[in-house]
Protein backbone atom coordinates (compact mmCIF):
# COMPACT_ATOMS: atom_id res chain seq x y z
CA UNK A 1 0.00 0.00 0.00
CA UNK A 2 1.99 3.14 -0.88
CA UNK A 3 -1.41 5.48 0.42
CA UNK A 4 -0.71 4.27 3.74
CA UNK A 5 2.38 6.68 4.33
CA UNK A 6 0.60 9.50 3.04
CA UNK A 7 -2.36 9.13 4.78
CA UNK A 8 -0.34 8.87 7.75
CA UNK A 9 1.57 11.94 7.02
CA UNK A 10 -1.59 13.86 6.32
CA UNK A 11 -3.02 13.00 9.54
CA UNK A 12 0.29 14.10 11.46
CA UNK A 13 -0.06 17.54 9.96
CA UNK A 14 -3.17 17.63 10.71
CA UNK A 15 -2.70 17.11 14.82
CA UNK A 16 0.39 18.65 14.75
CA UNK A 17 -0.19 21.75 12.87
CA UNK A 18 -2.36 23.89 15.07
CA UNK A 19 -0.06 22.85 18.07
CA UNK A 20 2.80 24.99 16.31
CA UNK A 21 1.00 28.07 15.67
CA UNK A 22 0.20 27.98 18.54
CA UNK A 23 2.63 31.04 21.01
CA UNK A 24 1.14 30.99 24.92
CA UNK A 25 0.17 27.81 26.71
CA UNK A 26 -1.61 27.86 30.01
CA UNK A 27 0.27 26.96 32.49
CA UNK A 28 -1.34 26.42 36.55
CA UNK A 29 0.59 27.31 40.02
CA UNK A 30 -0.90 26.61 43.02
CA UNK A 31 -4.33 26.73 41.62
CA UNK A 32 -4.12 29.86 39.63
CA UNK A 33 -3.34 30.50 35.82
CA UNK A 34 -1.38 31.80 33.82
CA UNK A 35 0.16 31.73 30.21
CA UNK A 36 3.83 30.51 29.00
CA UNK A 37 5.85 30.29 25.99
CA UNK A 38 7.17 27.73 23.85
CA UNK A 39 10.35 28.01 26.04
CA UNK A 40 8.95 28.20 29.60
CA UNK A 41 9.08 31.30 30.00
CA UNK A 42 6.16 33.24 31.99
CA UNK A 43 3.93 35.92 29.76
CA UNK A 44 1.34 36.32 32.41
CA UNK A 45 1.55 35.72 36.34
CA UNK A 46 -0.56 32.49 37.67
CA UNK A 47 -3.65 34.97 38.94
CA UNK A 48 -6.81 33.70 37.11
CA UNK A 49 -9.12 31.18 38.20
CA UNK A 50 -9.86 29.82 35.17
CA UNK A 51 -8.29 30.28 31.21
CA UNK A 52 -10.03 28.20 28.43
CA UNK A 53 -8.71 26.89 24.97
CA UNK A 54 -7.35 29.50 22.67
CA UNK A 55 -9.14 29.91 19.72
CA UNK A 56 -8.86 29.92 16.45
CA UNK A 57 -7.89 33.59 15.94
CA UNK A 58 -5.86 33.86 18.92
CA UNK A 59 -8.18 34.64 22.00
CA UNK A 60 -9.44 32.66 24.95
CA UNK A 61 -12.17 33.25 27.76
CA UNK A 62 -10.65 33.87 31.06
CA UNK A 63 -12.08 33.82 35.01
CA UNK A 64 -11.14 36.43 37.36
CA UNK A 65 -12.48 37.59 40.84
CA UNK A 66 -15.56 35.73 39.43
CA UNK A 67 -15.77 37.57 36.48
CA UNK A 68 -15.19 36.81 32.79
CA UNK A 69 -13.29 38.23 30.23
CA UNK A 70 -10.93 37.42 27.58
CA UNK A 71 -7.27 37.41 26.85
CA UNK A 72 -5.08 37.15 23.40
CA UNK A 73 -2.05 35.14 23.33
CA UNK A 74 0.40 37.98 24.11
CA UNK A 75 -1.48 38.00 28.01
CA UNK A 76 -3.36 41.30 27.28
CA UNK A 77 -6.68 41.56 28.27
CA UNK A 78 -9.14 42.20 25.16
CA UNK A 79 -12.08 42.15 27.48
CA UNK A 80 -11.81 42.96 30.73
CA UNK A 81 -13.18 40.75 33.44
CA UNK A 82 -16.57 42.39 34.22
CA UNK A 83 -19.36 39.55 32.79
CA UNK A 84 -20.56 36.77 33.60
CA UNK A 85 -20.52 34.45 30.70
CA UNK A 86 -18.73 35.70 27.25
CA UNK A 87 -18.79 33.17 24.52
CA UNK A 88 -16.42 33.20 21.33
CA UNK A 89 -17.52 33.19 18.65
CA UNK A 90 -15.54 31.53 15.04
CA UNK A 91 -15.37 29.97 12.12
CA UNK A 92 -15.55 26.77 13.84
CA UNK A 93 -19.54 26.59 14.37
Amino acid sequence: MKFRPIIILFLLLIVVGPLAAQRAFPVKVDNLWGLMDATGSLLITPRYEAIGAFKKFGYAVMQYNGNTGVINESGGEVIPPEYQDIKILDSTL
